[in-house]
């Protein structure tokens, strides 16, 4: 069996001689302390209103505040009985110490949450890039664990911890986004034919912005083939089918100017084998 006075006589509290008096103090100074912690929550949510970030970290913020105000208060009762507050601090700290070894996992999800919501490096809605190369639109921010919901309608709930860890891509943090597209061609055809087609391929798409000036050149000489480069810029929101529309108007573009891209090939030469005849 436990002996509990034992227990309390290792953290240096002695034998305690509580009256009645000491009793209604208690109570007393418990009520007040109630009162004051509701006052200053009202005060600190006020405060946490005005405050441009996350309603998760408002949250947050405001639960770690109650718990520090409930904390003062217990420590305010425990010495009106005659607790002596260092002990009391003592027993807090073996009891944070055995919960923080235990759930040494959970607090490093809740560490990467809370980085995240500081940080803001996505919300949701964004499309990014994380943890080991998982893609996909961020459904939720939540304190242990980031919801993403992937292109195929997969949903992946991915621990922050991983993903504070790990180099983030935001595609959809900037209004704008430049696209590349690399075309090769063979030598036979001029650069200026070339870039003419490129340009008319990019004349009837809408969507491509005008700021900065679409870019169209060579972008190496390779083996068998010229490689140009196209960049243009769009709108985040409008990527992906304007690449789509490019890439088949560049195609057709191409044709109607009768050029070939070019493509790897492999030439076998045949040689007759003669065998000369022996007199």
């Amino acid at each position: 069996m436990i002996n509990i006075q034992e227990l309390w006589q290792n953290f240096g509290i002695a034998e305690l001689n509580i009256q009645i008096y000491n009793i209604l103090q208690a109570l007393v100074v418990l009520i007040i302390c109630l009162i004051a912690i509701r006052i200053f929550m009202r005060i600190f949510t006020r405060a946490c209103g005005k405050l441009n970030v996350d309603s998760s970290v408002k949250t947050l913020l405001r639960t770690i505040f109650k718990i520090l105000l409930y904390t003062i208060a217990l420590l305010t009762v425990a010495n009106t009985l005659g607790i002596p507050i260092s002990s009391m601090l003592a027993v807090f700290g073996v009891i944070g110490l055995a919960i923080s070894l235990a759930a040494q996992n959970s607090l490093a999800k809740l560490a990467g949450g809370l980085m995240i919501l500081a940080t803001h490096p996505f919300k949701a809605g964004d499309f990014i890039e994380a943890a080991g190369g998982i893609s996909g639109t961020v459904q939720s921010i939540g304190l242990a664990y980031t919801r993403v919901r992937m292109p195929d309608n997969k949903v992946i709930m991915v621990p922050n911890s991983s993903i504070a860890n790990e180099i983030i891509t935001n595609f959809s943090m900037e209004e704008n986004r430049r696209m590349d597209i690399n075309i090769r061609v063979g030598y036979n055809h001029s650069i200026e034919s070339v870039k003419s087609a490129l340009r008319t391929a990019l004349e009837t798409q809408s969507g491509i912005l005008e700021e900065p000036v679409p870019f169209i050149n060579v972008f190496s000489y390779e083996d068998n083939s010229i490689q140009y480069v196209i960049r243009v810029w769009v709108k985040t929101s409008e990527f992906w089918p304007i690449r789509f529309r490019l890439l088949e108007e560049i195609k057709h573009s191409l044709d109607e100017q009768g050029i070939d891209m070019s493509y790897n090939r492999l030439k076998v030469d045949f040689v007759e084998d003669k065998k000369e005849e022996i007199g």
